[in-house]
């Protein structure tokens, strides 16, 4: 296996591969809980520590693992999805679209008052410059 060189920008030392019973293998990472981007890296900071980060966003893995499969097992490890109510969420989305409504009929009010006062600008111009 030819030696990784660390990143020519941060000096980073990435390490994208591990051995397993001597066969080289990329471990297996779920995407960025973040951005759901698939550019996931584990680097090395220290000698004795991997850590998980994204390579779009910049999110990384809390806890730090100590070696890549370790690492790799922490960032695919994910909280449970909490649980929904699903009636207050309905309530909650229904006054959105009133709300939402209530903006839009203001909006057309306030264009038409908008109109109106152009007119009477343009009229009080008439009348102070004639």
């Amino acid at each position: 296996m030819p030696d990784l060189k660390p990143c020519p920008i941060c000096g980073s030392a990435r390490i994208a591969r591990f051995r397993t019973a001597g066969k080289v293998r990329m471990p297996d990472l779920k995407p960025c809980p973040i951005c759901g981007s698939a550019r996931i890296a584990i680097s090395r900071p220290q000698l004795d520590s991997c850590l998980v980060d994204c390579g779009d966003c910049g999110a990384e893995s809390s806890d730090v693992g100590e070696t890549a499969g370790a690492a790799a097992a922490l960032w695919n490890r994910r909280a449970g999805a909490p649980a929904v109510d699903r009636d207050a969420l309905v309530a909650l989305l229904d006054e959105v679209v009133v709300i939402r409504t209530a903006v839009d009929a203001a909006s057309e009010i306030r264009a038409e008052a908008d109109e109106r006062i152009a007119a009477l600008a343009g009229r009080l111009d008439a009348l102070l410059n004639p």
